[in-house]
């Protein structure tokens, strides 16, 4: 598996799209929050989004979250110019089994400052007629040895509400992954190497042959352990889903 986490995101400078929807600005990809959208405010021709990250850096891996388009054609350039970008890669999103698409996508191993999102004119999802996106994010990734892996889908609710003497649970129409993994039968050495500390939040990419196998997740809360000698260990944990 492999963790892009918050130590290895790349620091956004700027972002700007070609066309963007009242109250649904291209800085609102800048939040982890993947319901707060970006949204264009016309689809009659390609729309960009066009990421800025100050000066050339290591940009290895691209992340797209919560989108309602499946084509996309995915850019990396030195400057601002977009005749013959040094990078480019035509993509396609997929869907979880929650009905969320998204991909996760390895670029060549380069260093560039711009990065391009280019969203062709497409039949949309959803029937709707203008593209929007939850989260954009880029970087490096640190691999992740995981022995036994067991995702649960769980879905979120909000309130309890009164049911004719009794109670009934109110959802919120959204539903989210808790990822109970282990390593087993490791060494001491990677367990303490293993990149599950220093950093709150990461995209999980499960490499299990969908990008969209690919999760924003929390740290883990807590670990256990078990420890039967040096070379002889093993570690469970549990990764919750942002959604």
């Amino acid at each position: 598996m492999k963790l892009l986490t918050d130590q290895n995101m790349r620091t956004i400078n700027a972002i700007t799209a070609s066309s963007e929807a009242a109250g649904f600005a291209a800085t609102n990809l800048l939040q982890y929050d993947p319901d707060l959208i970006w949204a264009a405010a016309s689809f009659a021709a390609d729309v960009t989004i066009v990421i800025d990250l100050a000066v050339a850096s290591s940009i290895k891996q691209i992340w797209l979250n919560n989108a309602n388009f499946v084509s996309a054609t995915i850019q990396a350039n030195a400057t601002n110019s977009w005749g013959a970008p040094s990078v480019s890669k035509a993509v396609t999103l997929a869907c979880d089994d929650v009905g969320i698409y998204k991909g996760f996508f390895a670029l060549s191993e380069t260093n560039y400052r711009y990065v391009r999102l280019v969203i062709p004119v497409q039949t949309l999802l959803f029937g709707d007629t203008l593209p929007w996106l939850g989260n954009i994010i880029i970087g490096d990734v640190e691999t992740l040895i995981v022995g036994s892996w067991e995702p649960l889908v769980q879905e979120n609710f909000e309130a309890w509400e009164p049911d004719g003497g009794a109670y009934s649970e109110e959802s919120t129409g959204k539903q989210r992954h808790i990822f109970t993994a282990s390593m087993l039968s490791v060494t001491k050495a990677e367990i303490d190497a293993a990149p599950l500390k220093g950093w709150q939040m990461a995209v999980l990419y499960t490499e299990l042959g969908s990008v969209a196998d690919s999760f924003l997740v929390h740290s883990p809360k807590g670990k256990r352990p078990r420890v039967r000698s040096q070379i002889d260990c093993d570690l469970e944990f549990v990764l919750r889903e942002r959604t």
